[in-house]
């Protein structure tokens, strides 16, 4: 499981509050970066080397996982490496030769890519926008709505807001890789 990229003391910080042995605090720390790695369909994580196995598509052009691209180091096709291949935009890995494809197959073709944010680089809208949803998260702590009738008084869980706003949803999204070229 991937460790929250924003902290604790952070989310103290932007709440103006002294969250440091907080458990629910750290829940809503760890819940946001989730929620922001869900939306955006990406782990954001800086990783050197991953190994990734891909279906080849009998395409020109192979679609990476995560964003942004560094580099790629190795590409093997049914375990023998290959040199024909290019990294392009937006983590697109072509073939170098205009009319080759990549061979269809069930996880036919291994890359060994770096990708990823590293700290000194993390992107601070999607970390202003964990910290929003953190925000939220820690102070909503399961709303609840009474009614009262008389003596009687009942409690009811409600329903909590959406756990992104559009104008965060539209941010997170232009994380997202490009899923047709």
């Amino acid at each position: 499981m991937p460790e929250p990229f924003i902290s604790v003391a952070e989310l103290g910080d932007y709440l103006g509050q002294d969250l440091t042995d907080d458990e629910a605090a750290a829940i809503a720390v760890a819940g946001a970066s989730d929620i922001c790695r869900t939306i955006a369909e990406q782990r954001f994580d800086y990783v050197t080397d991953e190994i990734i196995e891909l279906d080849g598509s009998g395409t020109d052009a192979l679609l990476l996982p995560e964003l942004p691209v560094e580099s790629v180091s190795a590409v093997l096709i049914d375990e023998e490496s290959v040199n024909g291949w290019v990294l392009a935009a937006a983590g697109r890995l072509g073939t170098l030769y205009r009319r080759s494809r990549w061979p269809r197959g069930r996880q036919n073709v291994a890359v060994t890519y770096t990708h990823g944010y590293p700290p000194e680089e993390f992107p601070e809208d999607v970390r202003m926008v964990a910290l929003t949803i953190a925000s939220r998260l820690f102070n909503q702590r399961g709303p609840v709505e009474f009614e009262s009738i008389g003596a009687y008084s009942v409690r009811y869980a409600t329903q909590t807001q959406a756990p992104a706003s559009a104008l965060e949803m539209a941010i997170l999204r232009k994380y997202r890789r490009i899923k047709q070229f």
